[in-house]
Protein backbone atom coordinates (compact mmCIF):
# COMPACT_ATOMS: atom_id res chain seq x y z
CA UNK A 1 0.00 0.00 0.00
CA UNK A 2 1.40 3.38 -1.10
CA UNK A 3 0.15 7.18 -0.17
CA UNK A 4 1.50 10.57 -0.35
CA UNK A 5 1.60 12.99 1.74
CA UNK A 6 2.47 17.34 1.66
CA UNK A 7 4.98 18.15 3.89
CA UNK A 8 5.45 21.65 4.93
CA UNK A 9 7.31 22.92 2.53
CA UNK A 10 4.95 21.56 -0.51
CA UNK A 11 6.78 18.79 -1.25
CA UNK A 12 5.01 15.33 -1.55
CA UNK A 13 6.48 12.72 0.94
CA UNK A 14 5.62 8.70 -0.08
CA UNK A 15 5.08 6.56 2.32
CA UNK A 16 4.52 2.48 2.01
CA UNK A 17 3.32 -0.47 4.03
CA UNK A 18 4.43 -3.79 2.75
CA UNK A 19 1.66 -6.15 2.32
CA UNK A 20 3.50 -8.40 5.03
CA UNK A 21 2.53 -6.54 7.44
CA UNK A 22 -1.48 -5.49 7.14
CA UNK A 23 -4.14 -8.16 8.14
CA UNK A 24 -6.71 -6.42 6.96
CA UNK A 25 -7.78 -2.98 4.59
CA UNK A 26 -10.64 -1.08 4.33
CA UNK A 27 -11.91 2.09 3.42
CA UNK A 28 -14.95 4.45 3.33
CA UNK A 29 -15.87 8.01 3.03
CA UNK A 30 -11.77 9.00 1.99
CA UNK A 31 -9.73 7.33 4.28
CA UNK A 32 -8.11 3.76 4.58
CA UNK A 33 -8.24 1.81 7.68
CA UNK A 34 -5.31 -0.61 7.80
CA UNK A 35 -4.63 -3.53 10.70
CA UNK A 36 -1.92 -4.45 11.50
CA UNK A 37 -0.69 -8.22 11.14
CA UNK A 38 0.19 -9.78 14.25
CA UNK A 39 3.56 -10.79 12.75
CA UNK A 40 4.77 -7.29 11.58
CA UNK A 41 7.61 -5.54 13.46
CA UNK A 42 4.85 -2.77 13.76
CA UNK A 43 2.27 -4.78 16.04
CA UNK A 44 3.70 -4.01 19.53
CA UNK A 45 3.73 -0.26 18.86
CA UNK A 46 0.37 0.41 16.91
CA UNK A 47 -2.62 -1.56 16.01
CA UNK A 48 -4.11 0.27 13.09
CA UNK A 49 -3.51 3.01 10.92
CA UNK A 50 -6.12 5.67 9.80
CA UNK A 51 -5.09 6.99 6.09
CA UNK A 52 -6.28 10.11 4.78
CA UNK A 53 -4.58 11.30 1.57
CA UNK A 54 -5.70 12.84 -1.53
CA UNK A 55 -3.62 9.81 -3.24
CA UNK A 56 -3.60 5.82 -2.28
CA UNK A 57 -2.67 2.64 -4.08
CA UNK A 58 -3.78 -0.68 -2.97
CA UNK A 59 -2.25 -3.30 -4.10
CA UNK A 60 -3.53 -6.75 -5.81
CA UNK A 61 -2.58 -8.83 -3.18
CA UNK A 62 -3.39 -6.62 0.03
CA UNK A 63 -6.30 -8.21 1.78
CA UNK A 64 -9.45 -5.74 1.89
CA UNK A 65 -12.32 -6.58 4.09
Amino acid sequence: MVWSEWIGNGQRVYEWLPKENIRNASWATGAVSIQIHDRSYLYNTVKYLLIRSAFISVGQNVPIG
